[in-house]
């Protein structure tokens, strides 16, 4: 559900992604997610709870720049 505060717009709330979300984006399986962070590749996700964990937009915007760089260097 999408919910805003009194005086927020939508391109001010921030975006979170789960594991499922950037399965999707990426085309891999968690492993390969876990594998990234613990290679430093990709940011720690945030933790809400015991078991829920989130990326921001910001920490898959530097990921996907970090590996362009990667690419044509």
């Amino acid at each position: 559900m999408n919910t805003t505060t009194q005086g927020a717009t939508n391109s001010t709330l921030p975006i979170y992604y789960s594991y499922q979300d950037l399965e999707r984006i990426f085309g891999v399986t968690r492993s390969t997610i876990l594998h990234w962070v613990r290679k430093g590749e990709l940011e720690p996700p945030l933790r809400f709870g015991h078991r829920n964990v989130r990326w921001t937009q910001q920490a898959l915007d530097n990921f996907i720049a970090s590996r362009e760089r990667v690419q044509y260097a």
